[in-house]
């Protein structure tokens, strides 16, 4: 190191710049070449025999690769198919399902026609039905046990509820009517109160209509002791003041007010002034509006709580008389019709009619002859008029024949 002159030493050099992309492009396509190659195979190796590829394999070969986009979507594309195939066998399954469906059921529509046909060829119909000259075929008897409404009366007459009963069995669009003295004529003691004022002053109605007249309210004597209170037109005013009441109890339930009640019911009492005409008018009218007030009262307790005639047709008391015998126990239906004692009774829903067997055995009644639905008799003498072999329902709903 000894007389080398630092200043004189050489200097640091500049390393050269090389180009390297053409390397990174040969690197870049020698990537290229084997994924592209990977792929391929994948795609070779996930293809079955019959052609189709295994999306599941193929996605599985991706992802293992590091192709994570590739395999996703192929993983996407294989539950879409199956999603797919699997809606398909279903509509294939409900397909075949409904061909065997209606194919049985034709089946079974040619097997019941098969049927008829012979049936009609031996000449014998099913219990219940008869030949209908219209088409050659069958129908079912009117009244029958194979018609519908003779089956939907026998299920509405079966179905009655408690307390009720049909107005008539034969015709369940009657409607229903509570049973005498059952618990749908129970009311509560303030309805009582009041529906019993208003039934004795109607049953008082025919000799109160025939008092006022003959002019016993009317005069100026009359006139006076009525207002007054006194003798027999006195009477007679209280009598139609008690109807007046009865209106008044009865529209003090109905939501009016006291003193509302008052004047309307003040319209129909007693004035010196009224004359035989004027006074029987006022009655009819306080009749009438008195009927309807307790028809009123008595919806949703049984129907109506009156039961009486038409205005001026008023009822009479309902009592016995002092001198009465006895009461006799009634006879039935089958002493007053027949005059012997009570037959067995069928239920209507117990009838097979055309069962030949079943008529010779005296289990049910044959066919009658005459078509059309059943009469409706409420006493024996009713049934003795009918034709021989006409149907109808006794009181009791029993249908019968007319021997």
């Amino acid at each position: 190191m000894a007389g080398i002159n630092p200043l004189q030493l050489p200097k640091w050099e500049t390393a050269p710049q090389i180009d390297w992309a053409p390397l990174a492009r040969i690197g870049d396509a020698i990537g290229q070449y084997r994924r592209k190659e990977m792929m391929a195979q994948a795609v070779a190796d996930a293809t079955g025999p019959d052609g189709n590829v295994d999306l599941n394999k193929l996605g599985t070969r991706y992802l293992g690769a590091g192709e994570v986009d590739a395999g996703m979507a192929a993983a996407r594309l294989a539950d879409a198919r199956a999603q797919r195939d699997y809606a398909r066998a279903t509509d294939e399954r409900d397909f075949a399902w409904r061909r065997d469906e209606a194919a049985r059921a034709q089946r079974n529509a040619d097997r019941r026609y098969e049927l008829d046909q012979r049936i009609l060829e031996g000449g014998r119909l099913p219990a219940g039905f008869e030949r209908d000259p219209a088409t050659g075929g069958m129908r079912p008897i009117a009244g029958g046990p194979a018609d519908p409404n003779y089956k939907r009366q026998v299920t509405d007459r079966q179905n009655a509820p408690a307390g009720y009963k049909w107005a008539d069995p034969s015709n369940p669009d009657a409607g229903l009517v509570p049973i005498a003295g059952g618990p749908a004529e129970k009311v509560d003691a303030e309805v009582a109160a009041r529906l019993g004022l208003g039934r004795s002053f109607l049953d008082q109605l025919p000799a109160i209509r025939q008092r006022v007249k003959s002019g016993e309210m009317t005069g100026p004597i009359d006139a006076a002791m009525g207002y007054l209170g006194a003798g027999a037109p006195g009477e007679l005013r209280r009598q139609i003041d008690s109807g007046a009441e009865a209106l008044l109890r009865n529209l003090t339930g109905a939501g009016m007010s006291q003193t509302e009640a008052a004047q309307y019911v003040r319209r129909y009492q007693f004035s010196p002034t009224d004359t035989a005409e004027t006074a029987g008018a006022k009655l009819d009218q306080l009749e009438r509006e008195l009927r309807y007030v307790m028809d009123t009262v008595g919806r949703g307790r049984g129907g109506s709580l009156d039961r009486a005639p038409p205005p001026g047709t008023a009822r009479q008391p309902d009592r016995p008389a002092a001198s009465a015998a006895p009461a006799q126990p009634a006879a039935t239906f089958d002493e007053r019709f027949t005059g012997g004692p009570p037959r067995a009774e069928v239920r209507p829903s117990a009838k097979v009619w055309g069962d030949r067997e079943a008529e010779s055995a005296g289990l049910y009644e044959p066919r009658p002859q005459a078509a059309g639905r059943p009469v409706q008799v409420r006493t024996a003498d009713e049934a003795r008029r009918l034709p021989r072999g006409t149907r109808f329902i006794d009181p009791n709903g029993v249908e019968r024949i007319v021997p």
